[in-house]
């Protein structure tokens, strides 16, 4: 069971969009800062890979990337990016996308 008072959502921006990028990162940081997770956990977009490394690297939180399903034919570019940058667990839904940094272990919709 999950308390809904500890699920947040972060606006999305993306590379069109980069001035929303600041806003979302105060806001990010303040939320990680007032609820202090244990682990942080994003879906994907560009949104959530900042969460993580905000987390990881100034928050020395366990970070978790789970690639969308929809990325079937290949790894979402925040996807490898999270596996080159040190995330610390990477996964995709497609087992045919596993690779050294990135773990098949099942799908969400499985």
């Amino acid at each position: 069971m999950v308390d809904s008072d500890k699920i947040y959502i972060t606006p999305d921006f993306s590379r069109w969009n980069i001035w929303k990028i600041l806003p979302s990162v105060l806001r990010d940081v303040f939320i990680l800062m007032k609820s202090r997770p244990d682990t942080v956990l994003s879906t994907g977009a560009a949104p959530g890979l900042l969460l993580l490394l905000i987390a990881k690297y100034m928050l020395r939180k366990k970070t978790i990337w789970i690639d969308s399903i929809a990325n079937a034919h290949c790894l979402s570019f925040c996807g490898k990016v999270a596996a080159r940058v040190g995330i610390d667990y990477v996964y995709t839904q497609w087992e045919h996308l596993s690779e050294k940094n990135v773990k098949f272990a099942g799908n969400v919709l499985g």
